[in-house]
């Protein structure tokens, strides 16, 4: 297996400019690391005088200062190949990589456990003087790809394509991104050591927040969906090894941090359906903070530091009074013509200037020209303001329509109190106990469930599933399967069974009739799915979407998750998340698909062509077209490849309006058959 890793050498200040590129060069040709220069090669320039020949080239084409160089490192694994291959894999890449454009030194390093290379080339062209232009992705899909090729002919191992899809080589955007949860991180293992007793403890909440631990690494922790590791030792001296066992002996409760502000202080009466949902993220947001080790709030973090910006929206709509996505789009477009008119003014002032400048004549024209100056470039300073608020309302109708606003519909109940105290509910810490010699630990997916298991603390026995080893008739093997699912809805789902071939029809039936009352469904796949994850991950994600038969009501998440344990694959939050959220994607594309043909079939059954729909009243549009009231998104993909279907033409803002008319008259509709839930109440 061979990595390329790539760096870049920029040009010295206090010095030579060169100095970095010249130091490169000295060091990869060090004869103690080479061989006495045997394993050093050079394409386009001879090795002993390469930085002459490429100073020599900067000078021709006058590009002596900034980058100077770049500098690539390939590393086989320790134990494979050998000096020979790893200098003609470095040859072979060189050429191949840079061909004839660029003066390049490669040399063979076997000083350490791994046989490495490097390949140090010329910033400027040779041949036209044009720099290379390393681009974002050029590692992913270029320099890695050819060092895989070159490995597979040389029997090397290679590195998998997975290394595309999670690779932590980040740009520098990226990486300062993923730094920006440091303190939460930070905040939150804090929070969690001083409710903590012992290690263990500590390492319970933290997983309860949806927090991941790197194996065999002193508190390495990644918050889920992020790329990096952090060191929490390295964060604060607090977590440090020799002095955080010692921290557990005494007891300081830290006050909880939020991030959301309780969102009942900004709370506006008669909001309009479009203004709740704003309000509703709000609320749903604080909740999670409150609620924050029964959802794994650290699965929310992006959302939770955005609050403000979140909050900002929701006034902005309410100081507007903006009510409808048609009154956000007007208010976006009046803005922007009232910027366009701003700078055709501004245009004519400059240009007005301009021409009474070069008129002047005499100290009476000058004095003239100064008085209009004063005039008009205090109109100017207005127009500025002017503008520039006009902008600001512009960027904050764009941000509200980009906002996603269905945040843990699915996790939240609307009907719980937001707690004025800040107090936050601290989880039992259950120490694992054994029954029947295996360890089993009290623990739920959902803080509805932690909070019933936690108050019950009843030991959970390891459930065991009889059934005939080879059945002789259709009815025992439907029976077992039933039995299967039965398990994998009840509380035990997160249980590992214990699978034992056995016994009659009569064990059968009691087995069935001692279960718990089955809880809704969680695992829904009947059809065979692969029992290797290197066959699964071969799998599209609308095949995948077919084996498990989704139906939409399923914990798709829970879903994925017991199937990743029944094949024995590690059980990674991130991993099991991402395939989550591409299984919903992937099932909602295909429903959208299926019911707008469904619903265009039908309108055309009932004698209703293209060219009648926009006849058609409201109510009547709304009959046809069902929607999701918890999945704003989907409705809106609905309602537009409806239209689509139905061959109507339309603008962004016409479509906007003929989807908030639909939605508005079944919210109203809504309103009317059930009972206002308590947000939705004026103060």
């Amino acid at each position: 297996m061979a990595i390329t890793k790539i760096m870049h050498m920029n040009s010295e200040k206090n010095r030579n400019p060169a100095q970095h590129l010249q130091n490169a060069l000295e060091y990869i040709q060090n004869p103690d690391k080479t061989e006495k220069l045997f394993l050093v090669g050079s394409v386009n320039c001879l090795p002993e005088t390469a930085f002459e020949q490429m100073m020599d080239t900067k000078k021709l084409f006058q590009k002596t200062n900034k980058r100077q160089g770049y500098h690539i490192v390939l590393s086989l694994k320790p134990g494979e190949g050998t000096p020979e291959i790893a200098f003609d894999m470095a040859r072979r890449f060189t050429e191949e990589f840079l061909g004839d454009r660029y003066e390049a030194v490669y040399a063979v390093h076997i000083d350490k456990d791994h046989i490495h290379s490097h390949i140090v080339w010329n910033s400027v062209s040779l041949l036209d003087g044009r720099k290379y232009d390393y681009k974002k992705g050029d590692w992913k899909h270029i320099i890695q790809p050819i060092t895989n090729k070159l490995c597979k002919e040389y029997g090397l191992s290679i590195v998998e394509a997975e290394y595309v899809k999670n690779s932590q080589n980040l740009s520098r955007k990226e990486w300062q991104y993923e730094q920006t949860f440091k303190e939460m991180i930070h905040r939150d293992a804090m929070f969690c050591a001083s409710y903590a007793g012992s290690m263990e403890h500590f390492l319970f909440l933290m997983q309860r927040l949806g927090y991941e631990f790197k194996s065999k690494e002193y508190l390495t922790v990644k918050m889920p969906g992020r790329k990096l590791y952090h060191r929490l030792d390295k964060m604060d001296e607090y977590f440090a090894e020799e002095r955080f066992k010692y921290c557990f002996e005494y007891t300081s409760m830290n006050i909880p941090y939020f991030h959301a502000t309780n969102p009942t202080w900004i709370k506006r009466s008669n909001m309009s359906p479009y203004q709740k949902q704003f309000y509703g993220k709000m609320y749903r947001l604080r909740m999670i903070e409150q609620k924050r080790f029964y959802v794994k709030s650290a699965k929310y973090a992006k959302d939770l530091m955005l609050f403000h910006k979140l909050q900002e929206e929701y006034l902005f709509l309410a100081n507007n009074n903006i009510r409808t996505i048609e009154g956000l789009l007007d208010i976006r477009e009046s803005n922007l013509e009232r910027i366009d008119e701003i700078t055709k003014i501004q245009d004519s002032i400059y240009k007005q200037n301009s021409s009474k400048k070069r008129a002047c004549n005499s100290d009476g024209d000058w004095r003239a020209y100064q008085q209009w100056r004063i005039d008009e470039y205090s109109k100017l300073d207005q127009l500025k303001v002017e503008k520039k608020e006009a902008k600001n309302m512009v960027a904050m109708a764009e941000r509200c329509l980009a906002e996603k606003i269905d945040t843990a519909m699915d996790v939240i109940s609307e009907f719980e109190e937001i707690s004025s105290t800040n107090k936050i509910e601290i989880p039992e810490f259950v120490e694992e106990r054994v029954v029947e010699t295996k360890a089993e630990v009290i623990r739920g997916d959902s803080y509805f469930e932690d909070e019933q298991a936690f108050t019950d603390q009843k030991s959970i026995e390891r459930p065991t599933v009889f059934y005939e080893e080879k059945p002789k008739w259709d009815e025992a093997l439907q029976e077992h399967q039933e039995i299967v699912e039965h398990i994998g809805q009840s509380q035990y789902k997160d249980v590992p069974l214990r699978v034992e071939p056995l016994a009659s029809e009569e064990n059968l039936q009691s087995f069935v009739l001692n279960q718990v009352e089955a809880k809704p469904e969680l695992v829904a796949y009947t059809e065979p799915l692969p029992a290797r994850f290197s066959e699964y991950s071969l799998l599209s994600v609308e095949e995948k979407v077919k084996r498990y038969k989704m139906t939409g009501k399923e914990d798709v998440y829970a879903m994925v998750e017991a199937y990743f344990k029944r094949i024995g694959h590690p059980i990674y939050f991130g991993e099991v998340y991402d395939e989550a959220q591409e299984l919903e994607k992937a099932y909602k594309s295909s429903l959208i698909a299926e019911q707008s043909e469904l619903i265009a079939v039908e309108m055309l059954v009932d004698g209703i062509t293209p060219e009648s729909y926009s006849l058609l009243s409201v109510g009547s549009k709304a009959k046809y077209i069902v929607f999701d009231m918890t999945d704003n998104n989907y409705n809106l993909n609905l309602y537009k490849e409806v239209m689509r279907k139905m061959n109507q033409k339309m603008s962004s803002s016409e479509l906007f309006e003929g989807y908030q008319e639909i939605y508005e008259a079944k919210m109203m509709n809504r309103v009317d058959t059930n009972q206002e839930k308590k947000w939705d109440r004026s103060r």
